[in-house]
C-alpha cells in the first residue's frame, strides 16, 4: 500500500542519515565500515518484509490488537529474518539481504533485553537493527496509521528520549536528536516536522 511505500522510503533516508551522524559522533567506528554505510539505508527497507505473513485484518486493524493478534503480529520479525536469511545464502558474503535479515529480526529487540523475538540486549543487537528500531518508531509516531493519528514532533522526541537505554540505543537516540535539532533531516521527513 502507499503508506508502507512512503514509510520505507523515509526509513531508508533516515537510517542513512543516522548512520552518518553516528560516524560524525565517533561512536561504533568498528561497525560503521564503508560497506555498512553503503548498505544500511537500502537494507532498512526490508525491515517489515515478514508482514507478508501477517493477515490483513490484523495489519490494518483500526484499534488496539488483542493478545492473540499481538502474538501473530510479533511473528513478522522472525518470518522476515528467515525469508531474508534464506535468500542471503544465494549471495556471497555480507549483502543487503543478510543485513536486511539482521534488521528484520532485530528491530523489535530492546536495548535492555525486554524486546522480541530473542530478548537480545545492548550490542548483541546488530547496530543496523538498533538504528532501524529508532527510525521505525520515530516515523510511525510522526505519521497517521490505521490505529492512530500523527503525534506532534515534540511528543515523538520526548517518547524516544524517554526510552533511551531501555528500548533504544542511547547513541542512536542522540544522533536522531542532533539531526532534528540542527534541522539536518532528509527533505521527505521535513514536511510533517514543519507542521509540528
Amino acid at each position: 500500500d502507499t503508506d508502507t511505500g512512503e514509510h520505507v522510503l523515509r526509513v531508508q533516508l533516515l537510517s542513512d542519515a543516522i548512520a552518518a551522524e553516528l560516524q560524525r559522533m565517533g561512536v561504533y567506528e568498528d561497525d560503521l565500515s564503508p560497506r555498512f554505510m553503503d548498505m544500511i539505508g537500502m537494507a532498512s527497507i526490508l525491515h517489515d518484509v515478514g508482514k507478508v505473513g501477517t493477515p490483513d485484518h490484523i495489519l490494518f486493524k483500526p484499534g488496539r490488537l488483542d493478545p492473540e493478534e499481538r502474538r501473530i503480529m510479533e511473528q513478522h520479525a522472525t518470518i522476515g529474518a528467515n525469508i531474508l536469511r534464506k535468500a542471503s545464502t544465494m549471495v556471497e558474503g555480507v549483502s543487503y539481504l543478510s543485513m536486511g535479515a539482521d534488521i528484520a529480526g532485530g528491530h523489535h529487540e530492546y536495548f535492555d533485553g525486554s524486546g522480541y523475538p530473542h530478548q537480545l540486549k545492548g550490542q548483541d543487537i546488530p547496530l543496523s537493527a538498533r538504528i532501524v528500531a529508532v527510525v521505525d518508531v520515530f516515523d510511525a509516531l510522526l505519521h497517521k496509521r490505521p490505529y492512530k493519528e500523527p503525534w506532534p514532533l515534540q511528543e515523538v522526541l520526548d517518547y524516544i528520549s524517554g526510552r533511551a537505554n531501555t528500548q533504544f540505543d542511547p547513541h542512536v537516540v542522540n544522533a536522531l536528536l542532533q539531526l532534528v535539532s540542527e534541522k539536518r533531516l532528509p527533505a521527505p521527513l521535513l514536511g510533517p516536522l514543519e507542521n509540528s
